[in-house]
This record gives C-alpha cells, sequence and structure tokens, in this order.
C-alpha cells in the first residue's frame, strides 16, 4: 500500500524536470564534442490526447512542430547548447533544474549510463560523416 496519494500530474511535471536535468548533465558531458542538447517546451496544451478532454486547448500542433524545427535547424542556434526553451524562445527553466546536487540526486545517473553516453559519443567522434565530423550535419541536435 502506497504510503503517499498519488498524483498523476505530479509524476507528469516531475518527469518533465527530470528531463531537463538531464538534458543539461548531458550537455555538460558531452561539451567539446559537436553535438548540442537542448531541452524545449515546444507548446503550451497543444490537442494531444491527453489534454484533449481534461484542458482548454491553447497551442496548435503546428506551433509545437514550428518551434521543435526551430531548435533544430536555425543556423543561429547551432552552437547553442544545454539551454531551456519555451516555445521560440530562451527561457529559465524551475529553479530545481539548474540545482547540481538536486540533478544528481534525482534520477538514474549511474556509472553504467554515463559509461554508455561516453562510447556512444567517441563511437559518434570515429565516424566519418557523422555528426562529429561534418559541419553540415551539425545543425541537428538531440532533444
Amino acid at each position: 500500500m502506497p504510503e503517499r496519494r498519488w498524483s498523476g500530474w505530479q509524476a507528469y511535471c516531475q518527469s518533465k524536470l527530470a528531463q531537463i536535468m538531464m538534458t543539461f548533465d548531458l550537455a555538460e558531458a558531452l561539451a567539446g564534442s559537436g553535438v548540442t542538447v537542448n531541452a524545449l517546451h515546444p507548446a503550451t496544451l497543444m490537442p494531444t490526447k491527453m489534454v484533449l478532454g481534461r484542458f482548454g486547448v491553447q497551442s496548435t500542433l503546428e506551433d509545437g512542430v514550428r518551434n521543435t524545427v526551430r531548435l533544430v535547424a536555425d543556423p543561429t542556434l547551432s552552437k547553442v547548447s544545454g539551454q531551456y526553451f519555451d516555445g521560440d524562445r530562451e527561457a529559465r527553466a524551475h529553479p530545481q533544474a539548474y540545482d547540481r546536487p538536486a540533478r544528481t540526486r534525482s534520477g538514474p545517473q549511474p556509472k553504467a549510463v554515463w559509461a554508455a553516453i561516453n562510447s556512444t559519443v567517441a563511437v559518434i567522434r570515429e565516424q566519418p560523416g557523422s555528426i562529429a565530423h561534418d559541419p553540415v550535419a551539425r545543425s541537428p541536435r538531440i532533444a
């Protein structure tokens, strides 16, 4: 029996915060590799399954797609990494996302995860035509 009440909304919010925290950590780990990593809140309450019927729709799917494509393909953002974007603008995430001790406590960051990331980055660096070797291909970003 759970000792505390479970809240789906709280769990959703915590999962989003954890994703942002992991993004910041990953951006630091990949600094200098040619790979950029940013967090994006593409739009607010788009008409998705989760939103329809529970909330009022505030944004269109097109808004979310436009903001996602911009972050991935805009050449002015090609060197931006470790940032949080709210729609089409750089913004501040929840303050806890910037709290390094909270980030290290918050999620699965065992050495095995970082070893896997580092080995993946090493493979990317070694592959001809990879984003780490091909400046033209550097605009795609992991989000």
